[in-house]
This record gives C-alpha cells, structure tokens and sequence, in this order.
C-alpha cells in the first residue's frame, strides 16, 4: 500500500496510511467539503514488542453488502494481531474486532494491551455517563467510539485529557493466548 486507504461516508471516514514501518489510521468527522481529524491511532516503533496499537502491516479490502471491508494483520515476536473493520456507510458506523495470538506474557513495563488513540480534543463520556463510551465533538460534529459488551469481545474503554484506549476485558492466562475486543465507531447527534 502506498497510497492511503479511506472508508468513508455516513457522516465521518477512517483513512489508514504507512506511518513509519506500520499502517495507522485516522477517524474524522466529515462536514461538507472538510475533513475534521478527531483521532488518530497511537503507532509504536520497530523497537516496541508490544507497543500501544496493533502494529499492522498489511491491509486488504473488499466491498460488502452494506459497504467497505478493511482486513489487517501484523505481528512482533510476541504477538500476532489482526483487525478488521466493517464500514456501513448507510448507518454511519465502523466495527473494529481486534484479535492478538500472544505468544509471550506482556513485560511489567507494558501499560495495556489495546488500541491507543491521540485524540484532538479530549474525550468525555457518551449520554449518561456510560464507561463504555466516549464521545468525540468538535463543533456540531460527533463521534461516537462504543466498547463491545459481547463476551468474546468485550472492551474496556479508559479516557484521558488526551486520548483513550480500549482493551480487552478479559484476563491475560497462560500463553499462548488469543484475545479479542471490538468497538465500534458511530457518527452522533
């Protein structure tokens, strides 16, 4: 992939592109002709055995009954991880299912297995105060981002000033080990 690879409609548009050595993404709020970046992945290096996000390598995509497909894989020596992302741009939503095979326990240095994001605002709970979302909104523009709460891929949503991570909720055993989360990704208001 050299060039970016954009899902879009509905209201907002996942573009993941090459950062460094691995493909990131980014979730934006689309307003007439104007992207708005509201989040983008949290990439970690070459060196990082388990870094922030998935380190993904490859994409591949394929058009759906409701709209686009994007499949991703990657791995470290400790792990191998996938994603897939369906977008329906009819609804205006994306669902993320993150799987990792991990084949070392995570050092204690390690904060989390997830998905990091760098927010451009700071995130604040969804309606209610629901722990399992958090909500994105720059100007009338709202994004919505919603932790699983099926059992094989419930997710943990953490907030900070500056971004948020969703993880798996289940506990890291013995290895090997799969864990899965999934989360989805929904324009708002």
């Amino acid at each position: 992939m050299t060039e970016p690879v954009i899902l879009s409609g509905g209201g907002f548009s996942i573009r993941f592109q090459f950062f460094g050595d691995r493909i990131g993404h980014t979730i934006a709020a689309l307003e007439g002709e104007q992207t708005l970046p509201l989040a983008a992945s949290r990439e970690g290096t070459a060196d990082d055995l388990w870094p922030a996000s998935p380190p993904l390598v490859e994409i591949n995509t394929q058009s759906a009954a409701n709209g686009e497909v994007a499949m991703l894989v990657g791995r470290t020596t400790v792990g191998h991880w996938s994603l897939t992302v369906e977008f329906d741009a009819r609804r205006g939503s994306a669902r993320f299912d993150v799987a990792c095979r991990i084949l070392a326990p995570p050092d204690e240095g390690v904060r989390s297995l997830g998905s990091c994001y760098r927010t451009m605002i700071a995130p604040t709970a969804g309606p209610a105060g629901e722990p399992s979302r958090a909500r994105l909104a720059l100007g009338q523009s709202v994004v919505e981002l919603v932790g699983s709460v099926d059992e094989a891929t419930a997710a943990r949503l953490e907030r900070d000033d500056d971004g948020l991570t969703i993880g798996p909720t289940c506990p890291l055993g013995d290895v090997p080990q799969t864990v899965r989360w999934a989360y989805t990704v929904e324009r708002a208001g």
